[in-house]
């Protein structure tokens, strides 16, 4: 069977149902079967029917999910732990919250990719639309004057002239650009592609930094919530960086100091993944038996940190934008009516 890739509103879905489903005392086989049921995905709905059947049959849920091909290793490795500690009702609302954050810091990169941009593509188009066509019209009225235009104003007519020559293969040039992007988003593989190249790049500097360590954070927490202990937890954590390399490095250089024999809140703090204040914490709550709450908790408030310091960028970015296109518009503008103001004293 064909490998499903499956969003992660879809694992959200189908871990917080039979998280729920097991809370109602419906056996996990009965409960992949009825998601089967109400699936409207045909290939994710036989999916999950053949998971159940594997389950009559006596295998574990890990096993299952293993011979679907459309959940992840670390998902994987998650169920697998709490099927050794007898907490999975926990460990499927812990992946289900997980996935939810995911998605939700997804959602919030992509408006913060897609605003921007189309910003700054409107801001541009204004722009190319007064240096070829407006400039145009006033020296005409210099010509028809006995004048002509002259200084910074003559620079950007020439400019505007060659540009007006060449705007037809620059759309072209833009329309394969965007056809070629619509392509890479639709394909899965092209799209993670690109993703990965710009992550193995940059995926680790200023505020993907932050979403980085809350990715961790949050994997971190729905591992030791499914029982593994944390040399265990960060190796799946591991797992979602490899597109990273500093991040997944980091990741690295905090388990070989847990299996050194460093405390875990040590650990964290040198290698960068958590804060000072941060570890403070879940140093509290190692030694109260309450770390798995405090690392959700806090992964939830790093998740929600990225994400207001992603919006912040954003509020900086629009007003710039606009700001630098009014200087641009205004000094266009004083260029070309400055003299005109001249001339039309002179006649009169």
């Amino acid at each position: 069977m064909k490998a499903l890739q499956l969003t992660h509103t879809e694992y959200a879905g189908i871990f917080g149902r039979l998280a729920l489903l097991l809370r109602s005392g419906i056996p996990l086989g009965d409960g992949l079967r009825l998601l089967g049921e109400e699936e409207k995905d045909e290939s994710l709905a036989a999916a999950l029917t053949g998971m159940a059947d594997r389950l009559d049959t006596g295998e574990y849920l890990s096993d299952a999910m293993d011979k679907a091909e459309c959940f992840t290793a670390a998902d994987t490795g998650m169920i697998r732990a709490a099927e050794a500690a007898g907490n999975m009702e926990q460990a499927l609302a812990s992946l289900g919250s997980y996935h939810e954050r995911q998605e939700r810091l997804r959602g919030v990169i992509r408006r913060s990719l897609t605003y921007p941009a189309v910003l700054g593509i409107v801001m541009l188009a204004v722009l190319v639309l007064l240096v070829t066509e407006v400039l145009p019209v006033f020296d005409g009225v210099y010509r028809s004057l006995g004048g002509s235009i002259s200084g910074p104003a003559a620079g950007l007519l020439a400019f505007g002239n060659a540009l007006g020559v060449i705007l037809p293969y620059i759309g072209i040039v833009l329309a394969a650009v965007v056809a070629a992007a619509a392509v890479i988003a639709l394909i899965p593989r092209a799209s993670d592609a690109v993703r990965s190249a710009f992550r193995r790049r940059f995926g680790d500097r200023g505020i993907l930094r932050k979403m980085n360590n809350a990715r961790m954070a949050q994997a971190l927490a729905a591992a030791l919530s499914s029982g593994l202990p944390a040399e265990e937890a960060l190796l799946l954590a591991e797992g979602l960086m490899s597109d990273c390399p500093g991040a997944l490095q980091r990741c690295r250089d905090c388990r070989e100091m847990l299996l050194s024999g460093q405390d875990l809140t040590d650990a964290l703090e040198k290698a960068e993944l958590f804060s000072p204040a941060d570890c403070r914490m879940l140093s509290v709550g190692q030694r109260t038996g309450n770390l798995e709450e405090v690392t959700d908790h806090l992964a939830l408030r790093m998740a929600e940190d990225a994400e207001n310091a992603l919006e912040e960028r954003i509020l900086q970015i629009e007003p710039t934008l606009i700001l630098l296109t009014s200087i641009l518009v205004g000094i266009l503008l004083l260029t070309v009516m400055l003299p005109l103001i001249d001339i039309m004293n002179a006649i009169g």
